[in-house]
């Protein structure tokens, strides 16, 4: 653009870009990867499902990963991202990357056959984030499926993360409590999280494990240069800037996605629906349903008593 942004477009839809984009970009590596080190230890095994600009591979190679795994259907989304690598800092060419070009699903059932590659499949991953393109492009739906959550489930490590982009725009309510039903019905442990408080973009997280967070490591996991310098071109500075993202955990996620559909591959009704909402504006609709179930991320557990003031200080301001 004009003013020097760039932005990749998939058949004229843009699907990443160096400005509005980037915080959600950025965050959909950085967010899973801090939980998992506030948890219990950094990740050494990551997978993202959806290369597009890089950005999200460069912010997940900021953190001391051993391997990152990125899966990208597109050979030409390949070639484009190149373009980016003044923003993605040439991930595609740092020795812990390997580019699959392939399918997802495929991936997370056969794997890529080599030597880590466990019996019947990929390899177990400590953190997978998926970033497919809006659910109503043609062909994406199926990557908001219970099948497809629960395949990314059986890919993890005991403890491992998936997080799961969703849209808060162009997206009816129903479609995105239908979404979050149908991530909530695989992972027993769940947390929605957003860019900004004006919605836009969510991120799901999932687990096997209850979702604990220890202050000390996480502020340790940031701290480190790379990430600290990453996490500041987003403007997250502290934990309480990470953990202002928190919208709701288990409790007020089976309140909120109580009786929505459940998508399976099967009865994809997803797969018609979202497209009928392309041009609605549904934003304000998603943040009015939304605002029931936030709480205040000083409940999160295992974070002390400073940080659980300094977000309650927060949140009071926010409201």
């Amino acid at each position: 653009s004009r003013d020097g942004l760039l932005s990749l477009q998939v058949n004229g839809k843009t699907d990443a870009s160096t400005g509005g984009d980037l915080k959600t970009q950025a965050l959909t590596a950085h967010l899973p990867l801090l939980l998992h080190a506030a948890a219990s230890e950094p990740a050494a095994r990551v997978l993202v499902i959806g290369l597009g600009s890089g950005i999200t591979a460069a912010a997940a190679l900021t953190h001391p990963v051993g391997s990152l795994h990125v899966v990208e259907i597109s050979p030409e989304v390949v070639e484009a991202a190149r373009l980016f690598e003044e923003a993605n800092r040439g991930a595609l060419r740092d020795p812990r990357t390997t580019l699959l070009i392939r399918d997802a699903r495929a991936h997370l059932l056969f794997g890529d056959g080599g030597p880590h590659t466990a019996p019947g499949g990929a390899p177990p991953y400590d953190v997978i984030a998926s970033q497919p393109s809006n659910p109503w492009v043609a062909g994406q739906a199926i990557l908001f499926t219970q099948e497809f959550f629960s395949l990314a489930r059986e890919r993890l490590a005991p403890g491992g993360l998936m997080c799961q982009w969703l849209q808060g725009q162009g997206l009816a309510p129903e479609d995105f409590r239908s979404i979050v039903a149908t991530f909530a019905s695989v992972y027993t442990n769940v947390s929605l999280w957003e860019e900004s408080t004006s919605g836009g973009d969510y991120l799901l997280v999932g687990s096997d494990r209850p979702f604990a967070i220890d202050a000390l490591r996480l502020a340790g996991a940031m701290a480190r240069p790379e990430v600290a310098a990453d996490l500041a071109r987003i403007e997250v500075i502290s934990p309480a800037d990470l953990l202002t993202h928190f919208v709701a955990g288990d409790d007020e996620i089976d309140r909120f996605a109580r009786d929505a559909i459940v998508q399976t591959e099967d009865r994809l009704a997803l797969e018609f629906t979202a497209p009928a909402a392309i041009h609605r504006e549904t934003l304000g609709a998603i943040l009015r349903i939304l605002e029931p179930i936030r709480t205040d991320p000083a409940r999160l557990a295992g974070i002390g008593t400073s940080l659980a003031t300094d977000l309650s200080r927060r949140a009071r301001i926010a409201r």
